[in-house]
């Protein structure tokens, strides 16, 4: 998890807040029960001020184009504070072995695997240098706070299939980055013949930064990515 609370302080022990509570009724439902596993926080105690004051600081990173090579983007990045809590949470991973961590939230993704965006990652397998496969989740503050509730759903399921080791296998496709014209023309004509295709387009504000399309023929997926900007 991210970090305790004021439940945790008190009892000195975490995930025993309403988010712990939920986070445990979710974890029966799929079948893990509190005694059978191990948890902890990312920082072990609780913040005196919210996460990303204490515990970030803000930095302006060289975002250089060819219009403005001085451009500049402010972003948060984690304190030395955190940093430092970061590497005994590792520590803590290397001492136990574990074969699945769940990574509860942006902080214990962003802490075990340095990405960001929890909405993204979630329900993922993602390798950890100790070896272990990291299951991200939201965590279950965020989804009292929202009041989302098929996020309660969602995160059963996923917690189901931890306890199952029940992973869809997904094919890798042949990508194919920056196509031809020709490229590209020839593997939309033949993605529109397909059953199965699917489209994913990305956006950097009110731009469209790329475009890809995958499709399955012959028993391969197949994909192509066409940039739509040179920045």
């Amino acid at each position: 998890g991210e970090a305790g609370g004021e439940e945790e302080e008190a009892s000195g022990e975490g995930f025993t807040g309403r988010a712990g509570t939920l986070l445990w009724k979710m974890a029966g439902a799929a079948g893990i029960s509190r005694e059978d596993v191990s948890y902890t926080n990312v920082v072990k105690f609780q913040p005196h001020l919210p996460f990303n004051e204490e515990f970030t600081e803000i930095v302006d990173i060289p975002m250089p184009t060819k219009k403005n090579p001085l451009k500049t983007k402010r972003v948060r990045k984690p304190a030395r504070a955190l940093e430092l809590w970061h590497e005994v949470l590792h520590q803590e991973v290397a001492d136990l072995h574990p074969e699945v961590i769940v990574a509860v939230g942006e902080q214990a993704l962003t802490a075990l695997t340095k990405e960001r965006g929890i909405s993204n990652w979630q329900g993922s397998r993602l390798t950890y240098w100790q070896g272990a496969t990291i299951v991200p989740i939201i965590h279950p503050a965020a989804i009292l706070h929202s009041q989302q509730w098929q996020d309660v759903y969602l995160t059963t399921r996923i917690l189901q299939r931890v306890q199952r080791s029940d992973w869809p296998i997904y094919p890798k496709p042949e990508l194919k980055i920056d196509p031809t014209l020709e490229e590209a023309l020839a593997f939309l004509w033949k993605a529109w013949t397909c059953e199965r295709w699917c489209v994913d387009v990305e956006t950097r504000g009110a731009h469209v930064v790329c475009f890809s399309v995958a499709a399955n023929w012959g028993d391969v997926w197949r994909a192509i990515c066409i940039p739509m900007s040179r920045q």
